[in-house]
């Protein structure tokens, strides 16, 4: 689930009631997710602020990040289908930025 600042993941199988949690950068409200189609669902990006953190969900871990990606909030983020290292994403500075996520 995803919370106010907070990426949390829960074990829905277990009978305890625990959980992997992941602090997104800035405590910030996040304004985009979107799992990576190439991933097999292990890999979720998030847009919060002008920031965007890549999070691998097998390690609750970030894996990429992308500071200041844009100069005002990231509204919406997407990885190409076709591409595996593709990722576009835009914001309110009416900027839409191409990103090769291994660089």
């Amino acid at each position: 689930s995803l919370g106010d600042t907070s990426l949390v993941k829960w074990d829905v199988d277990s009978d305890v009631r625990e959980h992997s949690y992941c602090e997104l950068p800035n405590r910030s409200a996040p304004s985009a997710l979107r799992w990576n189609p190439h991933s097999s669902g292990n890999q979720v990006g998030i847009a919060s602020d002008q920031h965007i953190r890549l999070h691998d969900l097998r390690t609750m871990k970030c894996t990429t990040v992308l500071d200041n990606a844009h100069t005002q909030t990231v509204r919406d983020l997407d990885f190409n289908p076709n591409r595996q290292y593709y990722m576009a994403t835009c914001g309110d500075d009416c900027a839409t930025r191409f990103w090769d996520t291994r660089k």
